[in-house]
């Protein structure tokens, strides 16, 4: 089985926003090198590319086996790779691209149910939460904590302006980071600016989508809404 990551088109506000990010979440619990490996139990796929031998997807039940799943195409990769048959990722941008989400509400309720049935437990969610608030949030809290208490103390605690230097240290050696990203994925370094916003907003929808894993909130998803175990309306 043969699945392809397109390149995101992101036209408006929201996607320019959050979708990198998000993205950056998938692509890091989710990377080929890990889900080519038959030694390795990680496994995905993108449900807008998959190629599939015809013996393998009868031989794992077809789609019958992904029925009441919320997210069909990693749970089809993972009835794959279950199986004994080859999984094969590979990055697709030069061949085809995908526009997901248009404005934030879609962003918001489209990223929920994904996350909410991307990983094979909550506490996975919990883990992506506690990655996103300590690599993307600290150096911001810590920059601008520190350095508003260095200036209201004039800059002579130099316990403060070290604290201050090391957060803005951070966030400059991760904007660079973010910089080279965004433009790997051709997203637009520009909005890096506000990137800050990205991090609140994804640090709300990892949040959403760990209520919706352990049955707390629901997952509304074009026009219906879902609970971890169904359809409920």
């Amino acid at each position: 089985m043969l699945s392809l990551w397109p390149l995101l088109e992101m036209h408006g506000f929201a996607e320019n926003l959050v979708q990198p990010l998000c993205g950056s979440i998938l692509g890091l619990w989710f990377r080929p090198s890990l889900v080519n490996n038959p030694r390795c139990r990680a496994a995905f796929a993108n449900g807008q590319f998959i190629l599939i031998r015809r013996d393998v997807y009868e031989r794992i039940g077809g789609h019958e086996v992904v029925r009441n799943r919320l997210l069909e195409d990693i749970w089809f990769a993972r009835a794959v790779k279950g199986s004994g048959a080859r999984l094969l990722n590979a990055i697709g941008f030069d061949m085809f691209s995908t526009r997901m989400y248009d404005r934030l509400t879609a962003v918001w309720r489209g990223w929920s149910r994904i996350f909410s049935n991307a990983f094979t437990s909550p506490w996975t969610l919990v883990a992506a939460f506690a990655l996103v608030l300590l690599m993307s949030g600290s150096p911001f809290v810590l920059a601008i904590v520190a350095g508003t208490l260095a200036a209201g103390a004039g800059w002579s605690d130099v316990s403060l302006n070290v604290l201050a230097a090391l957060g803005a240290a951070q966030v400059v050696a991760m904007m660079s980071v973010l910089v080279r990203y965004n433009r790997m994925i051709r997203a637009r370094p520009a909005y890096l600016v506000l990137y800050p916003l990205s991090v609140l907003i994804v640090l709300g929808i990892l949040l959403n989508a760990l209520l919706a894993a352990v049955g707390l909130t629901r997952v509304r998803w074009r026009g219906t809404t879902y609970t971890t175990s169904g359809r409920v309306s």
